[in-house]
């Protein structure tokens, strides 16, 4: 159609929460459709907008939302056809990995058949050390300081030795990771000398502090996204968060915490707030709204 002198071309639009179309059968220039969709950027409603490539490829259920950044476009098209041209990833993985089970001849998961067609028990069926262990753990209520069950990675008839050397050899990785981390980061600040601020080299701080006093299992101090791995345009809403949009300002108030029931539940709630205190999750501040 022609519209004032200016050809136009009218594109369908589908909606963000409903079904897109067949990509299969959609054209070069028609596989990034316009789609209506939520943004978490605005304050409500919705955008119009073409989807993002990796997202065409999710649609698709193929992942590519890192790995396509630095790709051509020539890299893109080819990528793109090649798999709109098999079916889906969800089921290409399905049939591989029952295929690939055909050829698995080794007898270490549950048997398939049973013998004099009676029905197999489910005693006779083999589990893997993990997997014994499953059902306990996830009915028993962990405390948060419980250790961690290092039978499951044990080897069996294992001797003492080599779980200690184990042991070691886990102590040693972890430095050896919060060295690399720190060195990666001293770098990230050395190369972006010119556009690095205060709250980046902070933000770095933190997150290095954290790494050093981590171990093998468990973030002593707490846990905080290294940011600076992050590509630029999410740098910033890793580095503080995203804010939270309130369609008015919110509530003031200090209502203090009602008497513990005993004086065991005083104590089990002073550890919570001093195990928060110590992983840096709280810090001194004013406040502005205190509930119980």
């Amino acid at each position: 159609n022609t519209f004032g002198g200016v050809n136009e071309i009218r594109r369908p639009v589908y909606d963000g929460s409903d079904l897109g179309p067949d990509l299969s059968r959609a054209g070069c220039s028609d596989r990034q459709f316009w789609v209506l969709a939520n943004s978490t950027f605005g304050r409500g409603g919705r955008v119009l907008r073409r989807v993002e490539y990796y997202e065409m490829l999710s649609c698709w259920d193929y992942e590519g939302k890192l790995e396509s950044q630095h790709w051509s476009l020539a890299q893109r098209r080819t990528i793109a056809e090649l798999r709109l041209a098999n079916p889906p990833g969800k089921i290409i993985r399905h049939f591989v990995f029952h295929a690939c089970s055909l050829f698995d001849l080794t007898d270490d998961g549950p048997a398939d058949e049973t013998t004099n067609g009676e029905a197999g028990l489910t005693a006779d069926v083999k589990y893997s050390p993990l997997e014994l262990n499953v059902e306990t753990r996830a009915v028993a209520a962990r405390a948060d300081d419980a250790e961690v069950d290092l039978s499951q990675w044990a080897l069996p008839d294992e001797s003492a030795e080599v779980a200690h050397a184990r042991v070691v050899l886990r102590r040693f990785a972890v430095r050896w990771w919060a060295h690399y981390q720190t060195r990666q980061a001293r770098k990230w600040l050395e190369d972006n000398a010119d556009t690095v601020g205060r709250a980046d080299a902070e933000g770095v701080e933190d997150c290095l502090r954290r790494c050093h006093a981590t171990t093998y299992w468990s973030w002593n101090r707490g846990s905080r996204l290294m940011f600076w791995k992050f590509p630029p345009e999410w740098l910033a809403d890793a580095r503080d968060g995203i804010p939270f949009w309130h369609s008015c300002p919110p509530p003031k108030g200090f209502r203090r915490n009602p008497p513990a029931i005993s004086r065991s539940a005083e104590i089990e709630m002073r550890k919570k707030i001093f195990r928060l205190r110590f992983r840096w999750y709280l810090e001194p501040g004013a406040v502005s709204l205190l509930t119980p």
